[in-house]
């Protein structure tokens, strides 16, 4: 059967338009029947299933080199969800990534990021998380967080359709945020493959124990233990 109109003939404006309205993480797709969309949508974001970003190159370089061994490890055993069931435990999970990026380049490019699946960031600098958040977006379900952070930019990657998170880094928050902590977390706790991992409980404070502990108990559903709130 015959084109009616090849793709080659068809308008720049209608390809532009396509492009805009394409969700990021069908681009790839979209891609194979229009060879040339890089140049309609320089300012779409690179997407990514699971993705690493650190501001340390030595994390960055181990980052790099586990990746074969992750997906590896995904396609064997740890994408078939009753093993991963049982791999991750009822109050933890595994967050492999298949990509990694470090800092430098994603500012030296401005390039705008899209996740779909996981997402791990490790930056030792408060400005720059500030650098960073902007440029990310996704619908990424699984969310770690390590190096130092503000709660205030901790939030901003946790949208509502985070389901597991890890905070591994030491969290900067004032006594003022505690209630609103609290209340954050257990809003957003719903269904039984949410997690919140703490490590680093010293950033947290015993006040700040004492009121997720309490929240906690106000709904039976809900537990804490050993800096971890699950269900």
């Amino acid at each position: 059967m015959e084109e009616l109109l090849p793709k080659s003939d068809l308008p720049l404006n209608f390809k532009k338009r396509t492009v805009a309205l394409t969700p990021p993480d069908v681009l790839n797709s979209l891609s194979k029947i229009f060879t040339d969309i890089t140049k309609h949508c320089p300012f779409r974001p690179d997407v990514y299933k699971s993705l690493y970003i650190t501001d340390d190159l030595y994390d960055f370089d181990e980052a790099c080199d586990s990746v074969f061994w992750n997906q590896l490890f995904y396609t064997l055993l740890y994408q078939f969800e009753l093993i991963r069931y049982i791999l991750d435990g009822h109050a933890f999970f595994l967050a492999l990534h298949d990509a990694a990026l470090n800092t430098f380049d994603i500012f030296d490019k401005k390039k705008n990021i899209y996740v779909k699946d996981t997402l791990v960031i490790n930056c030792e600098q408060f400005r720059d998380y500030d650098k960073l958040i902007p440029l990310i977006s996704g619908s990424y379900t699984k969310l770690v967080l390590s190096g130092s952070i503000t709660w205030d930019q901790a939030k901003l990657l946790m949208h509502k359709g985070v389901k597991q998170i890890i905070i591994d880094a030491k969290l900067d928050i004032s006594p003022t945020q505690y209630d609103e902590f609290a209340e954050f977390v257990l809003r957003r706790a719903h269904g039984f493959d949410f997690k919140f991992v703490y490590k680093h409980q010293e950033s947290f404070g015993k006040t700040l124990e004492q009121k997720l502990d309490a929240a906690c108990k106000q709904n039976v559903t809900f537990f804490i233990v050993l800096g971890v709130i699950y269900i």
